[in-house]
């Protein structure tokens, strides 16, 4: 099956499928976030409120409905897609956030921005990203270990 883009979107930057298999999520050049249902292959929802290109994306294990971004000008998103909107959202700093990942039982994020390796409690109303790590060129990829103890990390040694 295929989904149908409008003809002004020129590339798919990333995507994500919701854990309960429902749903998956795209970013665009756009800037423009896309849900899509997986049974019907229909838009189900547009993401609009960043401001450059959201360069990854993931739901939340626990919380189908929960989708976090990250985009070029190092700002995350956490999106109810079920209203559309966005229910926080912080800027991490001026680099590209490059990758982000929801804990599997938490709502805690870990994002990479540039050097940096940042965790955000999502559940608090107040709370700010934390800083927890700096690599020395970067990071490319996170993923939490289905256990939710350990976050597996792939960072660039060389350029």
């Amino acid at each position: 099956r295929t989904c149908q883009l409008p003809p002004d979107v020129r590339c798919t930057i990333a995507v994500a499928a919701s854990f309960d298999g429902t749903l998956f999520a795209t970013s665009h050049g756009d800037h423009a976030i896309r849900i899509f249902s997986v049974m019907s292959g229909k838009t189900v929802a547009v993401l609009d409120g960043h401001t450059r290109t959201p360069w990854t994306l993931a739901f939340h294990r626990l919380a189908p409905h929960l989708l976090v971004s990250g985009c070029l000008n190092g700002e995350l998103r956490v999106w109810d897609v079920r209203t559309r909107k966005c229910i926080q959202h912080a800027v991490l700093g001026p680099d590209r956030v490059t990758s982000v990942a929801f804990h599997p039982e938490r709502m805690m994020v870990a994002a990479a921005c540039g050097r940096d390796l940042f965790f955000w409690d999502v559940d608090g109303r107040d709370a700010l990203p934390r800083k927890m790590l700096e690599t020395t060129i970067g990071f490319l990829c996170l993923y939490f270990h289905p256990n939710g103890k350990w976050l597996l990390t792939c960072e660039v040694r060389s350029l």
